[in-house]
């Protein structure tokens, strides 16, 4: 596992060939700027076959400016990211819009590789395992522990 930063709006790191990213409270440009790194990084140890596993808490909507580099960034990973995930756990009216923003951004992204919404953090590493076939299933659970994602490793 590398941690990229752990701070009071952004988390990031990765574990096997999966980029973990967590949205703790706000979007912004200096986050993305950890994920651009920590991509960088995979893509030069494996290449290709990457995950991107993307949990949402209660982050408003992201700046147009965010929105463009999110957008950028998936459309980037044509070619490299077999699938991605994106979790969300906030409830209420303005996590239905942070939902309805991401499903626009995966659009306008025009990303060739799957990407799914899920309603948990356990929901999306399931999906993981099941559709995308992810080798690092074991290792995703055992970081998301390590980094209080999720309470336990199956």
């Amino acid at each position: 596992m590398q941690l990229y930063i752990a701070d009071p709006d952004t988390l990031v790191f990765t574990a096997g060939r999966v980029l973990v990213l967590e949205w703790r409270a706000n979007v912004t440009l200096a986050g993305m700027e950890h994920v651009q790194r920590a991509y960088d990084d995979l893509r030069a140890r494996f290449g290709r076959g990457l995950f991107l596993f993307t949990v949402v808490r209660d982050a408003p909507v992201p700046s147009k400016e965010v929105r463009k580099v999110i957008a950028d960034f998936m459309n980037a990973g044509n070619g490299v990211f077999v699938a991605s995930v994106a979790a969300y756990t906030a409830r209420g009216l303005r996590a239905a819009i942070v939902r309805q923003v991401a499903f626009a951004l995966a659009l306008m992204a025009r990303t060739a590789y799957r990407h799914e919404p899920c309603d948990s953090i356990e929901a999306g590493v399931k999906w993981l395992e099941k559709n995308a076939h992810i080798q690092d299933g074991k290792e995703l659970r055992a970081c998301l522990a390590a980094m209080g994602l999720v309470d336990a490793v199956n």
